[in-house]
């Protein structure tokens, strides 16, 4: 691919990952129980971009497992590592590096976990978004409601006067509405959705929003100006303790589809045609009069 395009557009923002003036600019500031990477000067959160190639994703509901916790701790996953363009796994290896001095800045521990990852010589990226946000003020369904309101002899409800009315039934926005929940977990989803909204997953492509059933065809082995948060926590667990960092995605800007990895002749084909039968090249079946083609079988599923 032609990088002039993915450059230009990751040049414009100041932490752009290739810029030899990024570290200067980080601090680490306590947010909560975490510490985030911040802009130094304009004391806001640091959103570093840089290229990569995607090579794994999980959604709609990420890496989500019951053994791990209730739905609403769910995440997206994406695993990252170098762009084939060799100019943009230039930038994506100093990248790596830089990431690994940010995380120099603020680990405790040697052991430093979730966020960097080298396998098979192969540098990787991981990076995550949870799929739900609480939101700010639960919806309460009415019917709840006009109980409050009829029973005025329950003190915590003193704050409804006689003239009070209830305006429109409370809906949920759109994004969680029609969220495609895997049928297995609708039970669990429906039991948390008025409490948590499910966050957008800021995929783009051709500057639109990338519907969230078409996001892991639309990524894979795509190349990607991704946009991503760090936030560092020290954990401790009995006798064992880590530093552990977590990239969150805030955008990522699709500028080049993938090429689908080619399936297998045995996949590709369908199965109620018969059996899978290679065609031998000439000189293979001059030696190998087995190996010749056959005529393909007759459809047997009437028969079965």
């Amino acid at each position: 691919m032609d990088s002039s395009d993915i450059l230009k557009s990751m040049s414009r923002y100041p932490f752009y990952i290739d810029n030899e003036h990024i570290l200067p600019r980080i601090v680490w500031e306590p947010v909560g129980k975490s510490n985030v990477a911040f802009d130094r000067h304009e004391r806001e959160e640091a959103m570093f971009v840089l290229p990569a190639k995607i090579t794994f994703f999980v959604g709609p509901l990420g890496a989500f497992s019951p053994h791990y916790g209730s739905l609403d701790k769910a995440k997206y996953r994406m695993t990252c590592v170098a762009p084939e363009n060799a100019q943009l796994a230039g930038i994506f290896h100093r990248g790596m590096e830089l990431m690994r001095s940010l995380q120099h800045m603020v680990a405790r521990m040697t052991s430093r976990q979730f966020l960097l990852d080298t396998v098979d010589n192969e540098e990787r990226l991981i990076v995550s978004l949870p799929v739900f946000e609480k939101r700010p003020i639960p919806i309460v369904p009415h019917t709840y409601l006009a109980d409050l309101v009829e029973d005025k002899k329950d003190p915590a409800i003193d704050f409804f006067s006689d003239d009070d009315t209830l305006d429109s039934e409370p809906t949920l926005d759109d994004n969680t509405k029609n969220y495609p929940v895997p049928p297995e977990y609708v039970e669990q989803f429906d039991a948390i959705k008025n409490i948590y909204s499910v966050n957008v997953l800021p995929i783009y492509y051709k500057n639109r929003l990338v519907p969230t059933l078409k996001v892991p065809r639309v990524l894979e082995n795509a190349t990607v100006e991704l946009h991503v948060a760090l936030t560092h926590n020290y954990m401790r667990k009995d006798t064992d303790r880590f530093d552990s960092f977590t990239g969150y995605i805030r955008q990522v800007i699709v500028h080049e589809l993938g090429t689908p990895k080619p399936l297998s002749p045995y996949k590709r084909k369908d199965p109620r045609e018969g059996p899978f039968l290679p065609i031998a090249s000439s000189s293979s079946s001059n030696s190998n009069p087995a190996a010749s083609p056959s005529k393909r079988p007759k459809n047997l599923s009437s028969d079965v």
